[in-house]
């Protein structure tokens, strides 16, 4: 590296000296100035593009020196990161930005080993990413680490917990279809969870508005609107019964079961209160009337 800083300061002089040569033609008579600029001009084009030349390969240079070093250091940070801890898209943009380094250099160096094995470095960890990442899912529990386990055939533990080395260590990566199904597997069963649990809060945390009705006699609590509760326990059973529609239920589906029949007893439950309290309202004036009680 020290080697390519210094070739790079000596062609920066190099350039300097041309220039400053070049313009040494004033010191000559008018007689040999003019075939003196010509000649000198044109070295001096020659001189510095070849210059040029050297500084733009010696940068090359130093780029990849610097992205090997990078690489590595990254490389190994990668590696030794727990699948919990491990930022997933600052590694896609790193990936990405070395690819296009690669690019660069085999377009502007000689082909060379230390190019070649940095791209084979690069390739590799690009394509064990998509492993790394469904392995990295938030979406995977303890059930899914099983399977996993029951995959490898391997007694060992698995969790969020495992480094990439250690994935790379019980050949993980051989299992990428079986992995990547039980992460987009975990993914959707957590999406339906959601959406479970959000109804089952949303109904645990709504009121049954009530309102007192006074009477001649006395005052009682009586159900005042339920359009909106209605509503309510209308969109919370098309809800449930796109998860009950799914292929991902099975292990919320003992849950699942259970509020689809919660909110089935709740509006036949509903349903008979207001058609109680409906006719109760009409008759109780009537039952209260002094010619019915004479």
């Amino acid at each position: 590296m020290e080697m390519i800083q210094n070739l790079s300061e000596e062609a920066a002089n190099l350039a300097v000296k041309a220039k400053t040569y070049s313009n040494y033609q004033n010191c000559f008579d008018d007689s040999q100035s003019l075939m003196h600029f010509l000649n000198v001009e044109e070295i001096t084009q020659i001189v510095l593009s070849e210059i040029a030349d050297i500084d733009y390969d010696l940068t090359l240079r130093k780029i990849l020196w610097d992205a090997q070093e990078e690489w590595g250091t990254l490389f190994w940070e990668w590696r030794n990161s727990t699948l919990d801890s491990i930022d997933t898209e600052s590694v896609y943009r790193n990936v990405s930005k070395w690819m296009q380094i690669i690019f660069v250099l085999e377009k502007g160096l000689p082909k060379n080993d230390m190019v070649t094995h940095l791209k084979q470095s690069v390739i590799d960890f690009k394509q064990e990413l998509p492993i790394i990442i469904a392995l990295g899912n938030p979406c995977l529990k303890p059930r899914h680490w099983e399977a996993l386990q029951e995959i490898i055939g391997k007694s060992v533990s698995l969790d969020k917990n495992c480094t990439v080395e250690n994935l790379l260590a019980l050949k993980m990566f051989q299992y990428e279809n079986e992995i990547n199904e039980i992460s987009t597997s975990a993914t959707n069963e957590a999406a339906l969870e959601k959406m479970l649990y959000r109804i089952i809060d949303l109904w645990n945390t709504t009121p049954l508005h009530l309102v007192l009705h006074h009477t001649e006699a006395y005052s009682i609590l009586i159900i005042s609107s339920i359009d909106d509760t209605l509503a309510q326990l209308e969109e919370s059973q098309i809800i449930l019964a796109t998860v009950k529609g799914s292929s991902y239920l099975g292990p919320i589906k003992d849950l699942v079961d259970e509020w689809d029949q919660n909110l089935a007893l709740f509006s036949y439950t509903l349903e008979e209160w207001m058609n109680c309290q409906r006719n109760w309202l009409y008759l109780e004036p009537i039952f209260h009337s002094t010619e019915i009680q004479r």
